[in-house]
């Protein structure tokens, strides 16, 4: 592998791992956070809905992909 493409991957690699980092906190740190307050067991359980859009991405990233501005170009919306 050229030390480009290596640069690449790192980058990609490093795009995913700051996205993974906000959603941990949601799964690992803001339930305790939650029950340390005295939120109920049924509270803290609807966090899990946070992550329900995501998981249907699928299904409504093409729908947005659709529209688009001209002047910044299809992609960039």
């Amino acid at each position: 592998m050229k030390p480009k493409e290596f640069s690449k991957f790192g980058l990609l690699a490093s795009l995913y791992i700051s996205q993974y980092i906000p959603v941990m906190f949601l799964y690992q740190a803001l339930p305790v956070f939650l029950r340390q307050q005295g939120a109920s067991l049924e509270s803290v359980a609807l966090i899990n809905l946070i992550a329900f859009p995501l998981m249907l991405k699928f299904i409504w990233a093409p729908f947005i992909d659709s529209f688009s501005i001209a002047k910044w170009g299809h992609y960039r919306f």
